[in-house]
């Protein structure tokens, strides 16, 4: 699970603030991801049922810093792929 930020939460949540019981209590998306194979991809799977608006969310994955912007529009889930940079320490 991904450590994430919302434009409604405006804070990083990361450690147990990720899971599943967190999100719903602050009312904020559920979030997965999946690495590729190779490492180059990775594919992101969000909803908030709670949202009424379009939100803004970040996430990282936990210890790297690469960060990964999308918009989720409504209570509408999204699948979305994005590049993997990898660096020299991640």
């Amino acid at each position: 699970m991904p450590e994430l930020r919302t434009s409604q939460g405006k804070l990083w949540r990361t450690g147990d603030e990720r899971y599943p019981s967190y999100a719903s209590y602050y009312k904020e998306p559920l979030i997965r991801t999946k690495l590729s194979a190779n490492g180059d991809t990775l594919l992101v799977l969000a909803c908030n049922p709670h949202n009424t608006a379009v939100e803004q969310v970040t996430i990282r994955r936990p210890g790297t810093t690469a960060e990964y912007a999308f918009q989720l529009v409504g209570d509408f889930p999204i699948i979305l792929r994005f590049a993997v940079t990898r660096t020299a320490g991640g």
